[in-house]
């Protein structure tokens, strides 16, 4: 039994596997979270609020296999002629042809990017693109969440800290973002798991070919296409005991919430 989870950690493509997962929730976490924060404050107030947010907010509504064939687009190199990000890059003047310089550049295939090449235990660039999508399609819903907090904020704390002198930011960080700190965590935590069951994104863009891979990616390729149940098991334990420790910190956080809200 023992053998399947060490197998995970022996073999070099499994273990770029998990290397790429935590990859997706630290990168795909951290970016999602900050991003959602940054519109969330600076779109309360401004003029065209909810256009705003009705734009940020639609690729939620989209299937994470859909964004990602919709990105298959955006990243498309030869021989089709669509590709967005080949676009851009190309007209770019003096870029090298290693990053996109000549418009023809292979980006879901290609793990390095310009000079840089990454060893083959660490994720390439191409699983970086992949997250991007998942921060494009994740921002949304974080967003909606993030602003609904920040206008639950009492206005009594924030024309308090107004009164003693303090500024937008210093309000902003002194005041809204300790009262919202659960709420935060909770973002957090919800694109944690997200980005540890990540498949649908991966499934429709590379096939979790070229280093890509992730957990549940190699989940259904192990279980379903090469039958071999035990290793697939011990891979959908290893997601469930990542999850363990993101739901205990959330737990911990919505517990000193109530205290300081008791208080």
């Amino acid at each position: 039994m023992f053998a399947n989870y060490a197998e995970i950690f022996r073999t070099r493509d499994t273990r770029l596997t998990v290397i790429n997962n935590l990859t997706w929730v630290v990168v795909g976490t951290v970016a999602t979270t900050v991003l959602a924060l940054a519109i969330a404050r600076f779109a309360d107030g401004m003029k065209s609020e909810k256009v705003a947010k009705s734009l940020i907010f639609i690729p939620a509504a989209i299937s994470l296999a859909g964004a990602g064939i919709i990105w298959r687009f955006v990243y498309a190199g030869p021989p089709f002629k669509v590709g967005l990000l080949n676009s851009v890059t190309g007209a770019v003047p003096g870029l090298p042809a290693s990053m996109g310089g000549d418009g023809n550049q292979l980006w879901m295939l290609e793990r390095g990017f310009g000079p840089v090449t990454p060893p083959a235990t660490a994720p390439g660039f191409n699983t970086f693109l992949l997250i991007i999508v998942f921060i494009w399609a994740s921002a949304g819903i974080s967003t909606v969440i993030l602003s609904a907090a920040i206008k639950g904020v009492p206005d009594s704390l924030i024309e308090a800290a107004r009164v003693d002198g303090a500024t937008n930011r210093q309000v902003f960080y002194k005041v809204t973002l300790p009262y919202i700190r659960a709420t935060v965590v909770t973002v957090a935590t919800l694109t944690t798991i997200a980005a540890l069951k990540a498949y649908d994104i991966v499934a429709a863009m590379t096939g979790g070919n070229f280093g890509t891979s992730t957990l549940a990616n190699d989940f259904y390729n192990t279980v379903f296409l090469q039958r071999r149940e035990g290793l697939g098991s011990a891979m959908a334990v290893l997601i469930f005991v990542l999850v363990i420790p993101v739901i205990v910190i959330n737990r911990r956080s919505q517990r000193r919430a109530e205290e300081l809200m008791g208080a």
